[in-house]
């Protein structure tokens, strides 16, 4: 009897480990996604406002500014 409630223990924390990771919307790799998303947009968005800046003061772009 104890051999099946901690196979059943063991498979429902699998289970909920699962669930937090995989949950739709809410879940770790879906803000994960998210978050990555959101820094390649704040890039590039940091990216365009270096561009009109310079283009707005007269001066050159290079990379490394």
């Amino acid at each position: 009897m104890n051999e099946n409630l901690a196979a059943l223990l063991i498979g429902v924390g699998i289970l909920g480990t699962l669930i937090i990771f995989f949950y739709p919307q809410k879940g770790l790799l879906a803000k994960w996604r998210k978050a990555r998303r959101d820094t390649k947009r704040v890039n590039i968005e940091d990216a365009l406002k270096h561009l009109y800046d310079c283009e707005y003061h007269n001066s050159t772009c290079t990379l490394s500014s």
